[in-house]
């Protein structure tokens, strides 16, 4: 026997299935698209911070000052947000230029990267090692790199549409001549010309640099016996404060007054913390106990 149904009834089923599914940031990732052209050894991988989950975050306080603003509609104040809605969302751009290559070449074509359509645009080794990211997007970019590496000017190379059908070319001789400087003299006569670029740093060099030492961009905080040094938001004139410095609570530090708060009596917080239905901070135990060597 078979049974037929409607491509509608067909949505609906698998919609409802989709929202019963366990989510999280990768998840997101990579059912929409940006996790297949991060790779590491050829395996689509996460990328680093959980741009997803922090995007849904931003969305949810655009959602919420949308429903203040607009209080006499009622459809405003119902909020209803997804990670793969805002997965969607953040690869719109690249989700339409796959739509626009086919529409162009007949067949759907995606970039090994989103620099890949732009020789010379990207991240290039130095001779000391270090890796240095050049911005390179107009023909303008490309004269000033030229002129700051001393690469002899190439008529057949004056245009974008011109290196792109010369890429591998582009690519070595780009690749060779950031090679033959270490990074701070690159840095140096690329900044002298008005060349786009800066270090490509790894996560434990990030907050070193004097652009991040700068006033208000992070704050120092303990916790319990351990030091950090934080990005605040990137709205010091609006969340500056003297709580900036604050550590945040323990895990279960703020049960009793909240549940004081919420009407409970002590009898009755202590018999909830007894049983296990809450949970109280230890501010005795360690945070994070490493397991014991075994002989």
């Amino acid at each position: 026997m078979f049974i037929l149904r409607s491509s509608l009834a067909w949505f609906y089923e698998e919609t409802f299935r989709w929202g019963q599914e366990v989510a999280s940031n990768p998840i997101a990732e990579a059912a929409t698209g940006v996790m297949y052209s991060n790779r590491i050894d050829g395996r689509p991988s996460r990328l680093g911070p959980s741009y997803h989950d922090q995007f849904a975050d931003c969305y949810a306080v655009i959602a919420v000052l949308s429903a203040l603003l607009n209080r006499s509609d009622p459809a405003k104040r119902d909020i209803e947000l997804g990670l793969y809605e805002t997965g969607l969302h953040i690869a719109a751009r690249d989700l339409l230029g796959v739509q626009l290559k086919s529409h162009l070449l007949g067949r759907p074509e995606q970039e090994p990267s989103a620099e890949f359509s732009i020789p010379g645009y990207g991240s290039y080794e130095t001779s000391d090692g270090r890796w240095i990211y050049l911005v390179m997007l107009t023909d303008d970019h490309w004269r000033k790199f030229c002129a700051a590496t001393a690469i002899e000017s190439n008529p057949d190379h004056a245009t974008l549409r011109q290196r792109r059908r010369a890429r591998p070319e582009i690519e070595a001789l780009v690749a060779d001549r950031v090679r033959a400087y270490s990074y701070d003299d690159l840095a140096r006569t690329l900044a002298d010309k008005g060349v786009g670029h800066t270090e490509v740093l790894s996560l434990d060099r990030v907050l070193d640099v004097p652009q991040a030492q700068a006033p208000g961009k992070c704050s120092d905080f303990t916790f319990k016996d351990y030091d950090f040094h934080t990005p605040d938001l990137p709205l010091p004139n609006l969340t500056r404060s003297e709580d900036m410095s604050k550590a945040p609570p323990l895990l279960g530090e703020d049960t009793r007054s909240i549940l004081n708060m919420l009407g409970y009596d002590e009898a009755a917080i202590t018999a909830l913390l007894d049983a296990g239905a809450a949970r109280s901070a230890d501010s005795d135990a360690a945070l994070w106990a490493l397991p014991e060597k075994t002989a």
